[in-house]
């Protein structure tokens, strides 16, 4: 059997071509070919190579849409651990570009991308969360809490002394900083890989060191009265996720005086850089539970409010939610589907929209119904307003169909 994957590579990142439609096109009538279908981010190359022999493929295509760069490494990679089977890489034009010629005749014709537009800013937007998610330790909710994401590497010298056994334990899908790279080609690696001093300094800029008390505090200002302070309009906190005690093991730090959780280095998992994926998920911090209480909820939801502070160049700005109380008290004992959050600060006031993207300006009598819509108190928000219920209407319109 022949398995194929139909993949697209951005920016060194890989995922299965979505276009469906367009697939059965793809194939010449060939019953040995079977369209896989492989979770990149999730999935380990230890899990890959485990469904691989368990399908019983005599051989594995890589049929790519895009860059080719990262696939071939994988491909090269896979062929050097699994030599019985036979890996191959093929773009669109039908140039076989790793592993058996004869692959090109699997395939009908040369592929036609029928989008009117292929846009990186997806790619570029996931480089972007990976490195906010790498220094705040804030990784979303429904990722595996214990799946190797990122690696920082201090040194290239580090590098080499890394286990095998770990980048076989990381996510396909996953990002390897080296801080400092000079000589040594990272092209070798079948991950994203991320180097220089320059690109670190870049992002660097965009974070915060902040203790446990002041961020506790922020949190508290937070829920009673929707106030956040960001007076260097930062995007993120350095390792926000132990300061708060939702802790994951989806990132790791290797320093020449070992690995840690953290990149404040105030969590030190051992001194011994070569230490194989068993010893060091033995030895690290268990990942929170995922209790979803009024506390949780808000620590979950306080990053974004953080973030989006410094899209405004503010000192501070107050959020609209279920969790904050502004003119109604806070919903604490539910949770409560968040698309919306209203902000106010001295340059508007505005809501934003989480499901889009986007940023509207409005006025103060919205972004007051807004969150009596969000705490259930719209009966009471009629008492203290007369001739409100137009408003209201028009409230419902605008966020039902945005």
């Amino acid at each position: 059997m022949i398995g194929l994957s139909v993949i697209e590579e951005t920016n060194q990142i890989i995922h299965n071509y979505q276009e469906k439609e367009q697939l059965s096109e793809l194939i010449a009538e060939n019953n040995k070919v079977i369209m896989d279908h492989f979770d990149f981010d999730q999935s380990t190359l230890t899990d890959f190579i485990d469904y691989i022999e368990f399908q019983g493929y005599e051989q594995y295509v890589f049929f790519v849409i895009g860059e080719v760069n990262r696939t071939v490494r994988i491909a090269s990679f896979l062929q050097d651990e699994l030599d019985h089977i036979q890996f191959s890489v093929i773009d669109n034009q039908l140039q076989v570009l790793y592993g058996d010629p004869s692959v090109a005749t699997l395939f009908k014709g040369k592929w036609i991308d029928r989008r009117q537009v292929r846009s990186q800013s997806n790619s570029t937007e996931y480089l972007k969360n990976g490195i906010m998610a790498m220094f705040t330790g804030f990784y979303p909710e429904n990722l595996n809490k214990n799946i190797l994401k990122h690696l920082y590497i201090q040194n290239e010298e580090i590098l080499e002394k890394i286990s095998k056994d770990v980048f076989m334990n990381i996510a396909i899908n996953s990002s390897i900083f080296v801080r400092s790279h000079q000589e040594k080609s990272l092209n070798e690696f079948p991950f994203i890989m991320i180097e220089g001093e320059s690109i670190e300094h870049h992002y660097l800029e965009e974070f915060i060191q902040l203790d446990k008390n002041e961020v506790l505090s922020m949190l508290d200002e937070f829920k009673n009265s929707g106030v956040v302070r960001n007076p260097y309009s930062k995007k993120g906190i350095f390792d926000y996720s132990l300061l708060v005690e939702r802790h994951t093991n989806n990132r790791l730090f290797f320093y020449e005086d070992g690995i840690y959780h953290d990149y404040g280095k105030k969590y030190l998992i051992t001194q011994d850089l070569s230490s194989n994926y068993f010893n060091i998920s033995s030895q690290s911090l268990p990942a929170y539970s995922a209790i979803s209480n009024y506390d949780q909820v808000v620590k979950s939801i306080f990053p974004l409010m953080f973030h989006l502070t410094s899209y405004f160049q503010v000192p501070e700005s107050k959020f609209i939610t279920p969790y904050s109380r502004i003119h109604f008290d806070p919903i604490t004992d539910q949770l409560k589907n968040l698309s919306w959050v209203g902000i106010e600060n001295e340059k508007g006031k505005y809501v934003f929209n989480l499901n889009n993207k986007k940023m509207y300006e409005t006025e103060a009598l919205f972004l007051e119904i807004m969150e009596a819509d969000q705490k259930d108190c719209l009966d009471e928000l009629r008492k203290r307003h007369t001739n409100i219920e137009n408003m209201i209407n028009q409230y419902r319109e605008i966020v039902n169909h945005a």
